[in-house]
């Protein structure tokens, strides 16, 4: 076998919104855009630590932050997701959790959370309000991906599964044992 070029591993880059970890489903990170290279500061805000998976939700009139609080790994009043206007950094609203958020995903005017709280919980990006909330057996530790219309998570409680969701109704559409599947096991 000849070895991959570098076509190969060619992504298309990130247009429009920011709507996840690294920016879209396909999570290059990968935008192209001439450099900044005399960047300043116009506001700052503090809004607690910021994990590896808390890349901001960036749109044209919003900036969604997920937070894991003041201090990582312990329940406290800053945990949770921040909308910010990104002309002044002014918070339009805080959902306060009751523990870290781990990660964020937009869908049209649907951003959904998860996190050590053991939920995935879908926020109207307009109110700030709970639509709906799935509660798990375990901590969700990474962003949720949009896979055939359903979101999906790999549950770290089983080897693998995914659990999947309506992110209309925040109804469990079942699971997938992609651990077992991929060895042929049904």
């Amino acid at each position: 076998d000849e070895p991959p070029t570098l076509d190969a591993f060619a992504v298309e880059p990130v247009t429009g919104d920011w709507v996840t970890f690294r920016g879209a489903s396909h999570r290059s990170g990968y935008r192209d855009v001439r450099s900044i290279t005399a960047p300043r500061v116009r506001w700052s805000v503090s809004v607690g630590v910021q994990g590896y998976a808390n890349s901001p939700i960036v749109t044209s009139d919003a900036i969604y932050v997920a937070s894991q609080g003041e201090h990582h790994n312990m329940g406290d009043p800053r945990d949770g997701v921040y909308k910010l206007d990104p002309a002044t950094g002014a918070v339009q609203w805080h959902f306060k959790t009751d523990n870290d958020v781990n990660g964020s995903l937009l869908i049209g005017s649907l951003l959904v959370v998860g996190g050590d709280q053991r939920t995935l919980i879908g926020i109207d990006v307009t109110t700030g309000r709970e639509r709906w909330r799935v509660e798990q057996e375990c901590q969700i530790y990474h962003v949720p991906a949009l896979h055939d219309g359903k979101l999906a998570w790999i549950r770290r409680d089983t080897a693998g599964a995914l659990t999947l969701v309506d992110p209309e109704t925040g109804t469990v559409d079942g699971e997938l044992d992609c651990y077992r599947s991929e060895r042929g096991a049904t």
